[in-house]
């Protein structure tokens, strides 16, 4: 995996995609929706994203 900048888009799809086979299997009458709320309070709680930086301040 990458670390750095690049870190968030390289590992992305790997955890979208076990929480979409998890809910296919778990739940697949609600599966869509598992990636949404999964995705919802990250961006309510870092919405510059998990490894975004913080803002310059002058």
């Amino acid at each position: 995996m990458a670390s750095g900048p690049s870190a968030a888009p390289s590992s992305a799809p790997p955890v979208i995609g076990q929480i979409e086979t998890l809910g296919v299997s778990l739940l697949p009458d609600h599966a869509s929706f598992l990636v949404f709320g999964a995705m919802g309070p990250v961006l309510l709680l870092r919405p510059r994203g998990l490894l975004g930086k913080k803002e310059a301040t002058a």
